[in-house]
């Protein structure tokens, strides 16, 4: 059974998209940072991997800039890899599966 996992951010290109070649196929990855206030009032940003495949990887590495607002629906995915101790690392991603471009300057 699948179960539900979705995700919808918005924010900006936080560094250069980048291609890479997997066994699976292209994929692009980037980082997007959203911002938001607390409570308080203080300002709280939270930076995020993306990595979009396919014919979307593609298009993002192509037309985004670092900077560019954008937002991304998509699914988070969970990665373990071994560390040098033998551990296990995880860390959290989210695939993207559709971007919208925001013009900057419009609300």
């Amino acid at each position: 059974m699948n179960y539900l996992n979705s995700i919808l951010l918005e924010g900006d290109c936080a560094s250069e998209p980048k291609v890479i070649s997997a066994p699976e196929g292209d994929k692009c990855e980037f980082k997007v940072v959203s911002y938001r206030k607390k409570p308080d009032g203080a300002k709280e940003e939270s930076f995020f991997d993306i990595e979009a495949w396919s014919r979307l990887g593609e298009t993002i590495a192509r037309t985004v800039k670092m900077g560019k607002v954008m937002r991304i629906v998509g699914r988070i995915k969970e990665e373990k890899v071994m560390d040098e101790q033998g551990g296990t690392q995880s860390r959290v991603k989210i695939v993207a599966e559709h971007i919208e471009l925001k013009l900057q300057g419009v609300a």
